[in-house]
């Protein structure tokens, strides 16, 4: 892990790409998810409120129990009566309103002499027993005002408003003395100032130590209109940002922390108990509980009805009376008023507690991918977003990754239930439209489409997230270390798609490298591809017809990535799914996933590494240059250093370098790796598999459960007991190495379970023993030679060069060439050779 972190530069913000469908989607219960992973768990960021007031910088907060300064440095955040607006600003100073001159002079009735406080607010009482009745101290309760000195106690806010079930208490009853706390007075510096002043509902969010675990993870969230449509026609902003002149709302996002819960899992006051009487074009009437009046302008209505689902942005209203513009959505609301399911709430909520907030089109969780943490799907009769407060894998990779790496982590994410990696025409139909997003057209990944799912992902990779850097003046290039992989259901699914999933799967991760290389996204060399981790389906519980029960597509997950190079898989059979749906996991499992993919993505990052070359070969290159007398140069890059020699070094320097490692089984270069097995399309060869990407020549092919490399393997001509021999007396395992017809290298072996011992790419010039660097020096020195000095002198100088070389070759070969003993094993499922 520290190797791992040490190797990457603090001069780059490095992110990862997440895609795919339903398993990129949080699916796992947030409980069962801390369950099984609670080093990811943190606090609520924060406590909804009540304003009363706000005067220049000052606001009275209706809020019990808020101690002196308690709030300083958190950010409060207001709605607005402008649709779409919310106000915020950072706490500097808050004080407590208190009293320690409580008592309960009579039955249902509390004396606060000059209390000042407004019908529902909430307070809070403490004391050593509490009066007899409904009163439980430490409780909030919510009061109704009965004049200057007194008021009555209420459970809810909605019965503070009403008036209705006011607790019931004991006069001069229980131990006091008692203290009250209730309604505190903030002082807010705004960075964008509401435009209502009072009733309104409020959140603070307070950005402490309890959210320390996920500091360092960061979600690329993007513009989202907060009703279905297209996007607003005016300019895009973001208070807070600078947003450049070319950014549109398709393009807009903001690097925003981690978040569960976002404007959609908590929007302030919402009722879900009244009834509604009847609806018009403008305006809906309720019976029963009656509101807060003037306190949801700038907020929106919704209305589950017999003909759907309607909703509207709220201009005013009074206490049984909402007034709108029109309804969107299924229109009008019809059918019995009293079977309706109605919401109504301001455009504020749990905010991520880290940043101020980006202003409005960002009010939902970006813990789970636009668009499927829209927030249409609400009503439920709930005020729980239906994606907000999942637990997916995404998030227990992040934080994995960003320990691995000791730097912050930034996803880019996008996923679609249903969707497919071929072209593909709509599954589940419907007019809905949110920005970018159409339910008709948006369902597929295939790069060949230029109106899809990928065309989006295109968009935020190589657009809209280094422009969401910019716009936060953070000055470092963005890097993507690696993409994670959550797709293949749809084509397991359906017998065409699966057949084509051995094809499609490679193709669409070319295209996608593509496009990171082609924004400059890509922190590794011209060896190295992004790694890729693309999680395995889990074992289909059923045998129904239809269904991928021969397993095809994770057979082409499989042999892609041990193809691949630079590609891993892991298996989700052993990660617990959902009961009602076993295609899909539980909270449990989403977090056992996480870590999975966390443990592939960082050998692969370490791998990519390893053969990317360090700046530190313009070291080795003007060490060449000084054999030979000739000027340093400053790089091997043409744009900084366009001078021949530069030229020439660039030219000589790999194929010297991978020639060296090639010529013996250098120690330091030799490394072992379990070979993963693929279907052999060669009828001499038993087995298949994919050669490491860091393959630059293999030494040896043995049994993967032998104790060692060299462990001999019984046969019917030699029977199992101790023996010594010498590696060149050791029975070879025949093997070859070709390549297929996309390139891949592939050995072919009759060796089942097999491993390798190989020569690997080490590129890293720290890695090398100091007689390796000089013998490497000495021979680009020769090649440099021949190239930059003319004449007999040209080529004496190769001659002494190459003779030093092969000489300090010579001394520091003796140790590798160390003989080593062979013990014999019996394992009779394998053969040593033809």
């Amino acid at each position: 892990m520290q190797k791992l972190a040490s190797a990457l530069s603090d001069d780059f913000e490095y992110a990862f790409v997440v895609w795919g469908q339903s398993n990129a989607n949080p699916r796992g219960s947030l409980t069962d998810g801390f369950a099984a992973a609670p080093h990811l768990e943190f606090e609520d960021s924060g406590a909804d409120l009540t304003v009363s007031v706000v005067s220049g910088n000052t606001t009275v907060a209706c809020v019990a129990g808020v101690g002196a300064d308690q709030w300083v440095g958190a950010e409060l955040r207001m709605g607005s009566a402008t649709a779409q607006s919310v106000g915020y600003g950072e706490v500097t100073a808050c004080t407590g309103t208190s009293n320690s001159v409580v008592t309960f002079p009579t039955t249902d009735t509390v004396t606060w002499a000059d209390h000042g406080l407004t019908t529902g607010c909430p307070i809070l009482f403490t004391g050593t027993v509490a009066p007899t009745g409904g009163l439980v101290l430490g409780d909030i309760y919510y009061i109704a005002a009965v004049d200057d000195d007194t008021f009555t106690l209420h459970p809810t806010f909605a019965d503070a408003i009403a008036g209705t079930n006011d607790l019931s208490i004991t006069a001069n009853s229980g131990t006091g003395p008692f203290v009250g706390y209730a309604g505190s007075t903030l002082t807010v510096t705004w960075g964008d100032l509401p435009s209502t002043a009072a009733s309104v509902a409020a959140h603070v969010s307070f950005r402490d130590e309890r959210h320390k675990s996920y500091a360092e993870v960061r979600v690329l969230t993007p513009f989202q209109p907060d009703q279905a449509g297209e996007y607003p026609s005016t300019d895009p902003v973001m208070p807070g940002y600078t947003v450049a002149a070319a950014t549109t709302h398709e393009t807009l996002a903001a690097f925003l922390p981690l978040t569960f819960k976002e404007g959609i899992a908590s929007f302030g006051q919402c009722e879900t108990d009244g009834l509604a009487a009847s609806a018009l074009a403008a305006s809906l009437t309720l019976a029963g509980t009656p509101l807060l009046a003037s306190g949801y302008a700038g907020g929106y209505l919704r209305v589950r009805h017999a003909g759907g689902l309607s909703w509207a942005n709220v201009v005013d209203n009074t206490n049984q009376e909402f007034a709108i513009v029109e309804w969107f959505g299924d229109g009008t609301p019809s059918g019995t008023a009293s079977a309706w399911l109605w919401e109504a709430w301001l455009p504020h909520g749990d905010n991520n507690p880290y940043t101020f907030t980006p202003g409005p089109g960002f009010l939902y969780p970006n813990n789970a991918p636009q668009p499927a943490g829209a927030a249409f799907n609400r009503p439920r009769n709930n005020t729980t977003a239906v994606y907000g407060e999942r637990f997916g894998a995404m998030i227990a990779f992040a934080w994995r990754m960003a320990q691995k790496l000791g730097k912050r982590v930034n996803l880019i994410h996008l996923a679609g239930n249903g969707s497919s990696i071929m072209r593909t025409q709509s599954m589940f139909g419907g007019p809905t439209t949110v920005g970018w997003w159409d339910t008709s057209v948006h369902l597929d990944w295939s790069p060949s489409n230029t109106d899809n799912l990928a065309a989006r992902l295109q968009t935020l990779v190589a657009t809209a997230a280094p422009a969401a850097l910019t716009a936060e003046g953070n000055t470092k290039p963005l890097k993507i270390l690696g993409v994670l992989g959550f797709q293949g259901e749809t084509e397991a699914g359906n017998a065409v798609g699966r057949e084509l999933y051995e094809t499609l799967l490679p193709g669409f991760y070319g295209w996608l490298r593509k496009v990171i290389a082609d924004a400059d996204l890509s922190p590794y060399g011209d060896d190295a591809k992004v790694p890729v981790v693309h999680a395995s389906l889990p074992a289909y519980p059923w045998g129904s017809e239809g269904v991928d029960t021969e397993d095809v597509v994770n057979t082409a997950i499989t042999k892609f990535t041990a193809l691949d190079g630079f590609a891993a898989t892991f298996s989700t059979d052993d990660s617990p799914q959902q009961e009602l749906d076993p295609l899909h996991f539980d909270g449990e499992g989403e977090a056992l996933n996480g870590e999975l993919a966390a443990e592939s993505m960082g050998s692969l990052i370490e791998l990519a590494l390893a053969v990317t070359e360090k700046l530190d070969e313009v070291t080795v290159c003007n060490l060449a240059l000084s054999y030979i007398g000739e000027s340093p140069i400053s790089s091997l890059d043409p744009t900084v250093d366009s001078s021949l020699t530069a030229s020439l070094c660039a030219r000589f320097y790999t194929t010297t370098r991978n020639d060296l490692l090639g010529r013996r089984p250098w120690s330091f270069a030799t490394r072992r790796k379990t070979l993963v097995a693929i279907e052999s399309e060669w009828d001499q060869w038993d087995y298949a598999y994919g050669v490491p990407a860091d393959c630059l020549r293999p030494q040896a092919v043995y049994v993967t459960d032998s104790d060692d490399d060299h462990a001999l393997v019984a046969t019917d001509w030699l029977t199992p007991s101790d023996v010594q021999l010498s590696p060149t007396q050791l029975p070879k395992v025949v093997f070859t190495i070709e390549q297929d017809v996309d390139g891949n290298r592939v050995l072919y072996s009759d060796l089942q379970d097999a491993s390798l011992r190989y020569t690997a790419k080490v590129c890293d010039v720290a890695l090398w023993p100091a007689w390796f660097t000089k013998a490497l020096a000495w021979l680009l020195a020769a090649d440099l030679a021949g190239a930059l000095i003319k004449g007999d002198k040209g080529a004496e100088q190769v001659v002494n060069c190459l003779r030093i070389a092969e000489a300090i070759l010579a001394k520091a070969g003796e140790p590798e060439g160390t003989q080593r003993s062979a013990r014999m094993t019996h394992n009779p499922r394998s053969i040593t050779g033809r």
